[in-house]
């Protein structure tokens, strides 16, 4: 981006040192914003810029802060590009989640952060033909929630499922495969896509083991491994299922999960999920949904 912003400087007969408002971006961490001043620093001088010019650009393009939670009054942009992190909503502080929850209305219930970059980016672009490129896929539930003004901006939110992102050549051969063949989702043949089951410790949530006297909390269970070879060829997997009706069950009423639970406590209790909710213990970080129940599978895709 600053290689570009030299050029374009050049070209035009601009000057560097008046830019300090083309560029603004943002970093939680002080040492990863200051590794990118150094390096952005770097580039100015080996394109003939004065220290002095250097290091006042280099500071006034990088921020250390959270992009999410900063003021951006008066400012907007022509491109705002980014590679959002992936971070569960049950790793975030509960303030910070509140906070974005209450600035973004795209971040409903268990919204990923990454959500919140799209809806902000689409605030600071300047004009429609502006551009907004996010390394994540964002799901029409909560592009549903943007405003009627970022929904002109971006004519492409439409539909119930993920918008695929990639190349105009990757999205040209989805939408090939879409004509050609039928959904792998269908509810003619009762299959369901969706993420897979996060548990935070599989080699005690997933399961070898023939049922026994717990079959009833024994979820067969698809893994990617399974499926390679374009047919399903089940390897015999369960997942020990904590759950039911979308609720935790009590271990009371369930001896055979209480003492298998029991016998593997100091692997479930070293779980950042389980030290959060230690009256929950021995929850999967993800609710098992009722649907797998009704049809005795569970595709895991992770």
């Amino acid at each position: 981006m600053v290689e570009r912003l030299i050029d374009s400087c050049r070209q035009h007969g601009g000057a560097l040192a008046d830019a300090e408002q083309a560029i603004r971006g943002f970093d939680l961490l002080e040492h990863n914003a200051e590794f990118t001043r150094k390096a952005v620093a770097a580039k100015l001088l080996e394109s003939g810029e004065t220290v002095e010019v250097a290091e006042f650009l280099s500071g006034k393009w990088i921020t250390t802060g959270d992009f999410l939670l900063t003021p951006h009054h008066g400012h907007s942009a022509d491109f705002v590009i980014g590679n959002p992190p992936y971070i569960r909503l049950e790793d975030v502080p509960n303030d910070i989640s509140d906070a974005y929850r209450a600035e973004y209305a795209s971040m409903p219930g268990r919204a990923d952060i990454h959500v919140g970059f799209y809806e902000k980016g689409l605030d600071l672009l300047r004009t429609k033909e502006s551009g907004l490129h996010l390394r994540r896929p964002l799901h029409a539930q909560s592009a549903r929630r943007l405003t009627p003004e970022h929904s002109r901006r971006s004519t492409w939110f439409s539909g119930h499922g993920l918008w695929p992102s990639g190349s105009p050549h990757q999205l040209e051969l989805i939408a090939d495969l879409e004509r050609r063949f039928p959904a792998l989702e269908d509810p003619r043949t009762g299959t369901r896509i969706g993420i897979g089951v996060a548990s935070g410790c599989d080699d005690v949530c997933i399961s070898s083991d023939s049922p026994d006297a717990g079959s009833d909390r024994l979820l067969p269970l698809v893994m990617a491994s399974d499926i390679q070879a374009g047919t399903s060829e089940w390897s015999g997997r369960y997942l020990v299922n904590p759950w039911k009706d979308g609720r935790l069950v009590e271990l009371g009423n369930f001896p055979w999960l209480g003492a298998y639970y029991e016998v593997n406590g100091d692997r479930l209790w070293g779980r950042h999920v389980a030290k959060k909710q230690p009256r929950s213990w021995y929850l999967t970080i993800d609710r098992i949904d009722p649907g797998c129940l009704r049809n005795r599978s569970c595709c895991s895709l992770t």
